[in-house]
């Protein structure tokens, strides 16, 4: 039994990492991710927390420099364009 429910929290944890991915251009707010997977805020976060071994707001925020730091190794553009694909609202 245990084993099943650490598959479903897998599941879920990467379906939010996806999430999270596909959407860091935009605000990110935790009430959507919750309903995405079926679980309240605060079950969201215990379990991200868990998972990550770090809480889910700095693991996002991690997730804007990670991004950020590869656009700039790679492409050639304005820093105001790197703030949008990134998710910040100025520089």
């Amino acid at each position: 039994m245990k084993s099943s429910i650490e598959n479903i929290y897998k599941l879920k944890v990467n379906q939010i990492i996806d999430y999270i991915k596909f959407n860091l251009h935009q605000p990110l707010q935790l009430n959507v991710i919750a309903d995405i997977v079926n679980m309240s805020q605060r079950q969201l976060l215990c379990m991200m927390s868990s998972v990550l071994n770090e809480p889910l707001y700095p693991y996002v925020a991690r997730q804007h420099v990670e991004r950020s730091v590869l656009y700039m190794q790679t492409e050639d553009m304005s820093l105001q364009n790197l703030i949008g694909l990134v998710g910040y609202d100025n520089p």
